[in-house]
């Protein structure tokens, strides 16, 4: 029996997310990664749940322009940013992309809804929504990218030693040669 924690609660019970959750997999989307996805978003709801201080948020009330700083802040908890001398510092920049790829699929998920409801106050909102995040998004994939960026140029390379390379090609000659 699967255990019924918080994330598992919202996925069923949010219209919204199980909306967008439906049309990944009927994009041809892979189960594995669709389930991931959603339930990243729900772990994103309640980071924006916490930081908002309200239980009650659900993602088709957050889809309004007037909750993108709570949004913003929830990713920016969830992906651990931290404010260093040298800039900002994301510990987890793929979170916060895959959390910029989700919301986006949200939005034109609600826009989905809004358009077979017929209805045109939500459309506008949603329509403000998308350019919102056109113009806003951009600085926090800035950030990640550039701290994707740093982690693969502190890595150290390893570059193999003359002798294992004189081994390698010993090894090799005599393979060909019998």
């Amino acid at each position: 029996m699967r255990k019924k924690d918080e994330v598992f609660i919202i996925v069923k019970n949010d219209f919204l997310l199980s909306t967008y959750a439906k049309s990944l997999l009927e994009e041809g989307k892979e189960h594995s990664d669709t389930s991931w996805t959603v339930r990243l978003l729900a772990k994103l709801l309640i980071s924006i749940r916490e930081v908002s201080n309200c239980e009650s948020y659900s993602w088709m009330a957050l889809i309004i322009t007037e909750h993108w700083n709570e949004i913003i802040h929830g990713v920016k908890t969830l992906s651990e940013f931290t404010f260093s001398e040298s800039g900002i510092i994301v510990e987890k920049p793929n979170i916060a992309l895959k959390c910029c790829q989700g919301i986006k699929g949200l939005i034109a998920a609600a826009e989905g809804i809004a358009l077979r409801q017929n209805d045109d106050v939500l459309l506008k909102k949603i329509e403000k929504m998308f350019k919102m995040y056109d113009g806003e998004w951009a600085k926090i994939s800035k950030h990640c990218n550039n701290s994707i960026r740093t982690k693969k140029e502190d890595q150290v390379e390893l570059l193999p030693l003359t002798s294992d390379i004189t081994k390698l090609k010993e090894k090799t000659v005599t393979e060909i040669k019998s």
